[in-house]
């Protein structure tokens, strides 16, 4: 009898993790709007799409808002930042070079999201993200914001850039579900909320 809990256990353990790894998605795997490769320079070559925020002080550890730039989200060395709707709210009014990068699929985009988000190519961030990263005039000091419908996808995403000259990367945990359930709206490709 007492196995037969242990094996229930495991099974509910497994499919929890399964339903946990599937991402953001049902409808499969898409990448979104595709922005052209620049060649990149040193200098920022255009802002118009990056959100004016502060930067990030050395050594700040903590998961609130600092006065003095974006919130520091639960870091863990070498692993993914994550920050909650209100945070993000936050760092939205108070950070400067910040990049809000979408990575629902491009139907999921058009549906709603966060107003300042740029539709972000799947596969580019996933095989030539510095280079995709830099064609959008993102630098290595700026916020990097990943975004998609439950906060898995964008999460998979952030890991792939820890291993890359942009450390200032953070994920939207929950995603646009939780940012819509905290009382935020979302936008439309119209602009409409």
């Amino acid at each position: 009898m007492h196995v037969f809990k242990n094996i229930g256990a495991v099974l509910v353990l497994v499919l929890v993790l399964s339903i946990g790894s599937v991402g953001c998605s049902s409808s499969g795997e898409s990448t979104a709007v595709q922005a052209p490769l620049a060649s990149a320079s040193p200098e920022r070559q255009d802002n118009s799409n990056v959100i004016n925020t502060d930067e990030k002080q050395p050594g700040q550890t903590a998961s609130a808002v600092s006065p003095q730039g974006p919130p520091i989200a639960r870091e863990n060395a070498g692993q993914v930042k994550e920050i909650n709707a209100r945070e993000l709210a936050e760092m939205i009014s108070s950070t400067q070079n910040l990049f809000l990068i979408d990575v629902s699929t491009p139907g999921e985009y058009k549906e709603g999201h966060i107003k300042g988000s740029l539709p972000g190519d799947l596969r580019l961030l996933r095989t030539r993200p510095e280079q995709y990263l830099e064609s959008l005039g993102a630098m290595p000091s700026d916020a990097i914001v990943l975004i998609c419908e439950t906060g898995s996808k964008s999460y998979r995403v952030a890991e792939v850039l820890l291993g890359t000259k942009y450390q200032n990367v953070y994920n939207l945990a929950g995603g646009k579900i939780d940012w819509v359930r905290e009382g935020f709206d979302l936008v439309t490709e119209d602009g409409k909320s």
